[in-house]
This record gives C-alpha cells, sequence and structure tokens, in this order.
C-alpha cells in the first residue's frame, strides 16, 4: 500500500493550487481525480482579476487563449449593471491542465469511494 503525508482529492482548479501551495511548503501530495487531464469542462471559463493574483499568474506567460475584458455591462430581464474591472476568459479544459502541470504534483487517476487515515 502507498502512503503520502497529504492526498488530495480531484484535480480541478481548487486541487492543483493547493497541490502547488503545498508542494512549496516542502510537501508531496498525491492528486486523486476520476479524468485523465486534459479533460473537457464545458462550464463557464472565467477568472476575475482577484484569481489571476491569488494564482500568481502572469497573462503575458499563460500558453494558451487568455482574452481580457476591461468593463462589461451585463442584463438580465432588463436589469443592467456595469463590471468597471478587467474580466478574464479562459477555456477550462486549457487552464485546468495547466494548473495540474504547474503544480507539479503526481496525479493519479481514481475514484475515490473511501479514504483511511
Amino acid at each position: 500500500m502507498e502512503t503520502r503525508d497529504v492526498i488530495i482529492v480531484g484535480g480541478g482548479p481548487g486541487g492543483a493550487s493547493c497541490a502547488a501551495r503545498l508542494r512549496d511548503q516542502g510537501r508531496d501530495p498525491l492528486i486523486l481525480d476520476a479524468e485523465t487531464f486534459p479533460r473537457l469542462k464545458l462550464c463557464a471559463g472565467w477568472i476575475t482579476p482577484a484569481v489571476v493574483t491569488a494564482l500568481e499568474m502572469d497573462p503575458g506567460h499563460y500558453p494558451h487563449r487568455f482574452l481580457t475584458f476591461d468593463r462589461l455591462l451585463i442584463s438580465v430581464r432588463g436589469l443592467g449593471f456595469r463590471l468597471n474591472d478587467a474580466q478574464h476568459s479562459i477555456r477550462r479544459v486549457e487552464f485546468d491542465h495547466w494548473l495540474l502541470q504547474r503544480s507539479g504534483a503526481e496525479v493519479v487517476r481514481h475514484n475515490v469511494r473511501h479514504i483511511v487515515r
């Protein structure tokens, strides 16, 4: 049986970011995910400037499409409001895989059902 001091279930942005921070602290986390990356992810691909900062991203060095909107006008059922902060559009299939690779953590495909400490 393999043992690790840290196991992360899920290799999405949260799991990959957690793994990166743990590796920065000298830990060797193992990520378990039911899917193989890159995985198709059909949900919205939208990140805020706060996410870019928290992930210590340099958009100029991001290797995939990164589209920035300086401001947005959103209208829902006749109600409109404006976002005056920059907003960023990414493709989740690329973004999730990039974060996972950048974490440097080992990833194993596994459909986790039970964890024992």
